[in-house]
């Protein structure tokens, strides 16, 4: 398995080199595969550094716990980056909640 702190949620195609790239579809390049609407995910509590989601928020059934998981595998002071397609977001974990 990939040990990059850095994760690609809903990859895609769009596969990233020094990332853990995740998509629930077995497609080339794709390190995870994993349903994001089943919980728990796949990683551990404060693996990643960065995390980014492209595109993939509005394909989830449930908002805020997709939030929550997020919150739980990003290490203290990590990233989140989110992209919407209308917007783009990005959320700095300097408040930790843990």
């Amino acid at each position: 398995m990939n040990n990059s702190s850095k994760l690609n949620l809903g990859a895609g195609k769009d596969i990233r080199r020094d990332y853990v790239n995740h998509d629930i579809a077995d497609i080339d390049g794709i390190d995870v595969v994993h349903n994001l609407n089943n919980f728990p995910w796949p990683w551990g509590e404060d693996r990643f550094d960065e995390i980014i989601a492209f595109d993939l928020i509005e394909h989830l059934d449930e908002f805020f716990p997709v939030m929550e998981e997020m919150h739980k595998i990003l290490k203290p002071g990590g990233i989140i980056g989110i992209q919407h397609f209308a917007i783009w977001i990005q959320l700095i974990n300097s408040l930790s909640m843990k």
